[in-house]
């Protein structure tokens, strides 16, 4: 499910096998628009969101070189759990989870 604004965008899926888990990926804020405290708000609003659908946890992913996105993970009391090779995009990439 996509949500979001002219601002930006940001998906939940359900995590296959554990309908208690949502998983928060393409989290996007434009270009033109960063710097605005944007990306805190949206991440809010994504934290809102999986708990009105009635998650109890969310996870995440982020390439390891994205420091504003770890930097609100980190902020906002999200837990690292591991990071991993992406084989296909050559990218280091960072898993987070959240209790809701």
């Amino acid at each position: 499910m996509r949500f979001g604004d002219y601002h930006g965008h940001y998906e939940l899926n359900p995590f296959p096998g554990c309908s208690a888990i949502v998983v928060s990926n393409h989290a996007f804020i434009r270009p033109d628009c960063r710097g605005q405290g944007l990306g805190q708000c949206q991440h809010r609003d994504r934290i809102e969101k999986a708990a009105e659908l009635g998650y109890n946890m969310m996870i995440c992913t982020v390439r390891d070189d994205n420091r504003v996105e770890k930097h609100i993970l980190d902020k906002n009391g999200w837990c690292f759990f591991t990071s991993f090779l992406n084989k296909e995009t050559g990218h280091n990439i960072e898993i987070w989870g959240k209790h809701l």
